[in-house]
């Protein structure tokens, strides 16, 4: 998957995506609290960050955070369809769940790639 080599559209880093920014944010609290299911969605845990030695391990490792990312952005949508056949505070109240559920994974998956970056330089 060669389009999981580049940091594309919503995964594009920004001048706001720094180490401290995300734990400003209680990042470090949600990784505790958050469950790591990427061996769930057919992927793999990243729960641990790969040996820096070895940078097969390492870009492995980034193209894991980058699907991880592109699978949440993609479920931030996953609310859409109801907006077709529900009432209008049944579509808002699963908009926000849904909103929720995967922006906290992305945020973990982001930071994870940042600090990445940043040993591997």
């Amino acid at each position: 998957m060669t389009w999981l080599n580049r940091d594309v559209g919503p995964l594009r880093l920004t001048r706001w995506d720094t180490q401290a920014n995300y734990e400003r944010l209680g990042v470090r609290q949600l990784k505790r609290l958050y469950p790591e299911g990427g061996e769930w969605a057919g992927g793999k845990s990243k729960s641990r960050l790969p040996n820096l030695a070895d940078s097969t391990a390492v870009d492995g490792y980034v193209v894991e955070t980058r699907r991880a990312e592109w699978v949440h952005w993609i479920g931030c949508l996953s609310w859409l369809p109801v907006t077709l056949f529900a009432a209008w505070g049944v579509t808002l109240g699963l908009g926000v769940v849904t909103l929720v559920v995967n922006l906290i994974p992305i945020v973990i998956v982001r930071y994870n790639r940042l600090r990445l970056v940043a040993l591997s330089l």
